[in-house]
C-alpha cells in the first residue's frame, strides 16, 4: 500500500502498520478531534493517548 491508500484507510476509520516498527502490533489510527462525534476505541489496549 502507498501513502495515500494508508491516508484513505485511516480516514475511513481503519488503521495501519509496518513491518519493522519496534514492538508486537503496533498500529496508528486517526481519531477525530471534533468534540460532537464520539470516540471509538475498539481495539485498543489502554488509553488512545
Amino acid at each position: 500500500m502507498d501513502f495515500s491508500g494508508a491516508l484513505k484507510h485511516l480516514k475511513k476509520g481503519g488503521r495501519i502498520s509496518r513491518k519493522g516498527w519496534n514492538g508486537k502490533g503496533m498500529f496508528i489510527r486517526l481519531f477525530d478531534t471534533n468534540p460532537d462525534r464520539s470516540l471509538r476505541s475498539d481495539g485498543l489496549r489502554g488509553s488512545p493517548f
